[in-house]
């Protein structure tokens, strides 16, 4: 009988062994305070931080790759050197305007020549290209890519003109810009007028100037800031002389304004 207690006692110490183990708070998994983790649920150090964002870099650059090839570069301009010589001694021609254009009508320039005859025209389109000069003579040329090509002008004699710029009261008109435009360019994509002269000369003190080989049909005008441009006078058979004159536009502005003004 003695021994029944100490079994109950001994029964009740193992189900109070048993009851405290389930009863004892556990840690969750991942935790700080958890010896039982996983390495699933186990917290990342910094360098496996570095190591992540590598990888992604690599990942992002292989789903998006850059296109490093160069882009296609556009077709090489041409360069056109344009010489005019006067036809009787060969000498330089300055102060000529040239005009080029490609045969279908785009890439239009214009220049002028300086004191050794030449007028250099850069980044041309690639073509057949038509050359003018505002004198008359003109040529046909083939621009190829990336080439420089040049071309010789041979003028004619013409006619030299002596030219004076006037107001409507026949004064002289200093620093007024004198136009030329091309007689006939049969042939050019834009015909040549209002749109193709080229500013040639400017009066001196007196008012005056002079233009060397001019040909028949050719037509001048003058121009200046504050005045209406002077009447387009076309070149006949013997003319030497010109007389250009500009009408003081602004002047006649300002008078009406002044008389408006008055009358209020």
């Amino acid at each position: 009988m003695r021994a029944l207690p100490r079994i109950a006692i001994g029964v009740l110490a193992v189900l109070a062994l048993v009851l405290a183990f389930w009863l004892w708070p556990r840690a969750e998994p991942g935790s700080a305070g958890s010896s039982f983790v996983t390495g699933r649920d186990e917290p990342r150090s910094a360098a496996d931080s570095r190591a992540g964002a590598r990888a992604s870099a690599r990942e992002a650059v292989e789903h998006d790759p850059v296109d490093t090839r160069p882009a296609s570069a556009p077709p090489a301009a041409c360069t056109l050197v344009v010489t005019t010589l006067w036809k009787a001694g060969r000498a330089p021609a300055a102060g000529i305007g040239v005009t080029v254009a490609l045969e279908d009508g785009g890439d239009r320039r214009e220049a002028i020549t300086g004191d050794d005859g030449r007028a250099r025209l850069e980044a041309l389109a690639a073509g057949p290209t038509l050359v003018a000069s505002d004198r008359g003579p003109r040529a046909r040329v083939e621009l190829a890519a990336g080439a420089t090509r040049e071309v010789v002008l041979e003028l004619e004699p013409g006619t030299d003109v002596e030219g004076s710029v006037v107001d409507g009261e026949g004064t002289p008109v200093q620093e007024a810009d004198v136009w030329l435009g091309a007689a006939d360019l049969e042939g050019f994509p834009v015909e040549l007028g209002a749109r193709g002269t080229q500013r040639v000369a400017r009066s001196d003190r007196f008012g005056t100037f002079r233009l060397r080989g001019l040909q028949r049909g050719q037509e001048l005008f003058a121009r200046k800031a504050g005045w209406a441009p002077s009447a387009r006078t076309y070149l006949k058979d013997g003319d030497t002389t010109v007389r250009l004159v500009l009408p003081a536009r602004a002047r006649r502005r300002t008078s009406a304004c002044s008389a408006i003004s008055r009358s209020w």
